[in-house]
């Protein structure tokens, strides 16, 4: 009879280790609710943007190219204005872009249509310009804006001299 009542002991511990251990590896009912949400808010917090550029992003790009002071005693400063930008759909990156893409880089096509003017003493150099141009993130994650050869439309006027 002591060895029954010990043997019983024993599997009625054996027992509830098992069931505590069993309890604690599932799920609670609320705690696959919560896993979730905790896994949601990460995915938000850890979300990336659609990663097109902006025309803003655009313009500020063809100004650091084209907005240039005149050299010191000499003419020829050059103003840009631009008048409109349309971002197109993106494409595969391919070595003919050139400027520093890798493989997987996205390419938005833009059409910018601005306005470059030469600054001389004696009159102003106007160029209005439809240039479509591919976007892209090189290398070092910078945005790199260049013509791409087609679609280039350009009207050449002058205007009187605006410097004094």
């Amino acid at each position: 009879m002591i060895r029954l009542k010990k043997l019983l002991r024993t599997i009625s511990i054996a027992a509830l280790v098992t069931l505590s251990v069993i309890a604690l590896s599932s799920p609670q009912p609320g705690e696959a609710a919560a896993r979730k949400t905790v896994k949601a808010a990460k995915k938000k917090t850890a979300a990336k943007p659609s990663g097109a550029p902006t025309a803003a992003i655009v313009a500020q790009k063809m100004r650091a190219l084209w907005v240039r002071p005149a050299a010191a005693g000499y003419d020829g400063a050059t103003t840009v204005v631009i008048h409109s930008v349309v971002i197109g759909t993106p494409r595969p990156w391919s070595i003919l872009d050139g400027g520093g893409g890798n493989r997987g880089t996205k390419v938005w096509p833009a059409k910018v249509h601005w306005t470059l003017r030469t600054h001389y003493r004696t009159r102003t150099e106007v160029r209005e310009r439809h240039w479509n141009v591919s976007c892209f993130k090189n290398g070092f994650n910078e945005w790199v804006v260049q013509q791409n050869g087609d679609g280039v439309k350009e009207k050449k006027t002058e205007e009187p001299s605006t410097m004094q």
